[in-house]
Parts: structure tokens; sequence; C-alpha cells
């Protein structure tokens, strides 16, 4: 028996979605999101366009806020060493620092798309003071 997807965005973070006809409920990867998705539009498969009207159910930011944090907090170290040479994650002020950037960030991430992180003076090594200093994209973090 094969099973038909309805495929969807996440109106939180815009990515994609699969919901399986009949589920009442969308959860999205993601941003852990969860949705109510009407059952009349859901029930209408045969034509795909019209994506099914979705509404925010639960977005609770404790709930939320552990998955994003440890992703977004783990690409910053990763980008971070890519740029400068320098691993921060054995250095506990540092990353006391990102993940206050991270809860900053992940409000504006999920609900643009995109955020902008800025951490001066985050170490320094023999050349000075290094900065973080990105835009950070949900599609890169999906991505990753």
């Amino acid at each position: 028996m094969s099973m038909n997807l309805i495929l969807m965005k996440c109106p939180g973070c815009g990515a994609s979605l699969e919901l399986i006809p009949g589920n009442q409920t969308a959860v999205c990867d993601y941003c852990g999101n969860k949705f109510m998705v009407d059952s009349a539009s859901s029930s209408n498969v045969s034509n795909p366009n019209p994506a099914p009207e979705m509404s925010v159910t639960e977005n609770n930011a404790t709930e939320i806020s552990p998955y994003l944090e440890k992703k977004l907090k783990l690409y910053i170290l990763k980008q971070f060493k890519k740029e400068t040479g320098i691993k921060l994650d054995g250095d506990a002020m540092a990353m006391k620092r990102i993940i206050e950037a991270c809860r900053k960030a992940i409000p504006e991430l999920t609900n643009t798309g995109k955020s902008e992180i800025n951490i001066p003076f985050i170490t320094a090594d023999g050349s000075g003071p290094k900065h973080v200093s990105l835009v950070v994209k949900a599609f890169d973090m999906k991505n990753q």
C-alpha cells in the first residue's frame, strides 16, 4: 500500500513538511513547531497546489529552543573554526557567550529565516582579538 504525502512549508521557519493525509497535526522536524492541519484541505490530495491551512497551536520556546540552540551553537563553532582555525568549545566563557547569542537569535531565525550574530572579542591569538560576525540563514543550518 503506497502512502500519499502532502508537501507543505512550515509557517514558522519555511522548512519543508511532509504530511500524511488524515493526520490532524504536523510537527516541523527543523524548528519543532506543532501545527493543526485543516482536515478539509489536507484531504484534497488530488490537487497538490493548494497548501493545507495550518495554524500554530503550540510554540513553546522551552520545547524548541534546546534543539535549535544546539544546532546553532554547533554551526557557529564550525564557522568560527573554518574562518580562524581556533576551536572555542573548550573555552567556558566563549561557550557561554555563544549560547546567549543563540538564545537571542533563535526567535529571529525561526520568524524570518535569518539572523545576524555578532560576538565581539570572543577570543584572541597572537595576531589580536577575534570576533564572531555572521549572518545565519535557516537554509544553511538545515543543510549542515
